[in-house]
């Protein structure tokens, strides 16, 4: 019992010391630490205090250092209810700059899928004072990182489950399938969209379904797309359904007529296969497709 209120499963016990402390109404301090273990048995270690603290981690026998200031995780909450329903959250995560998983940048690491379904460990940690010894701690939660989504430079939205989510599982997280599944200049992929933006200017005899451009070098924008910059369809975008090496193609018309001299910008598409991926773009180590799934007519 905490204050009273019983602590039923062993998940939320405490220790005699912290119970003292909690009830001895004397002035305390508590740190949120967290405990990532990656698919081959990496552990990560990070608390939201300012101080790193070393303490033993749930379910360990031996001490362990929680790092302070590198990675901070905001927006989790305690749930406690009965039966079997799923406790899921939404929360953020700051990295600092230079932060590695195994000696990759931290964001690359995300992005490449090294903590999808890493099983993680949230404990509330109590001392009278910073810098004395941790009386002891409390789980707040065990679940598995379910979804990662780089939002900038140095924060990851996180979507986190309990465990009790296994029992939904009636299929894997991640088809095995011979193209990409990533998109085209998102997170994953990782390519910076900007930087293959190709500016033309539309050639004479242009319609609002096919510009006329010397430059639309064949295959290149297949499956891209174009955005308008000047005329009567600034701002509009299409998607480039072919580039045959001196026009574009759209899959859907513009509004109005393209008219000659109405500036644009042309990006490349990509058909989510490896060779594309290699070739076209030198992004291989990001492909996240299986060329070499037999197709169905062989597989047996």
């Amino acid at each position: 019992r905490v204050h009273g209120i019983p602590i039923g499963d062993q998940m939320r016990s405490a220790n005699a010391a912290v119970t003292t402390l909690l009830d001895s109404r004397e002035p305390f301090v508590y740190a949120d630490c967290y405990t990532f273990t990656l698919r081959d048995g990496t552990k990560l270690r990070y608390t939201n205090a300012q101080y790193a603290i070393d303490f033993i981690p749930y379910g360990e026998v031996n001490p362990a250092r929680f790092e302070a200031k590198k990675v901070l995780i905001d927006g989790m909450k305690f749930k406690s209810s009965i039966g079997i329903d799923v406790d899921e959250q939404d929360c953020k995560m700051y990295v600092a700059p230079g932060q590695t998983i195994n000696g990759v940048d931290f964001l690359t690491a995300v992005r490449r899928g090294v903590l999808d379904k890493a099983i993680l460990y949230r404990e509330r940690l109590y001392m009278s004072d910073w810098g004395q010894p941790v009386k002891g701690g409390v789980v707040m939660f065990i679940g598995r990182v379910s979804t990662l989504d780089p939002a900038g430079d140095t924060t990851v939205m996180m979507k986190v489950k309990s465990e009790t989510v296994t029992l939904d599982e009636n299929m894997p997280r991640n088809y095995f399938q011979m193209e990409c599944k990533h998109t085209l200049f998102d997170g994953g992929c990782t390519l910076n969209k900007a930087a293959f933006a190709v500016a033309g200017l539309a050639g004479a005899s242009s319609t609002s379904i096919q510009i006329n451009w010397a430059s639309a070098t064949a295959d290149t924008y297949d499956l891209g797309t174009v955005t308008m910059e000047s005329g009567a369809n600034v701002g509009q975008k299409r998607t480039i359904r072919r580039s045959d090496g001196s026009s574009l193609l759209l899959v859907t018309p513009f509004e109005y007529p393209v008219a000659e001299n109405d500036a644009f910008k042309a990006y490349p598409g990509c058909d989510l296969q490896y060779d594309t991926c290699l070739n076209k773009f030198s992004n291989q180590d990001n492909y996240r497709g299986f060329p070499y799934v037999p197709t169905p007519e062989r597989a047996y």
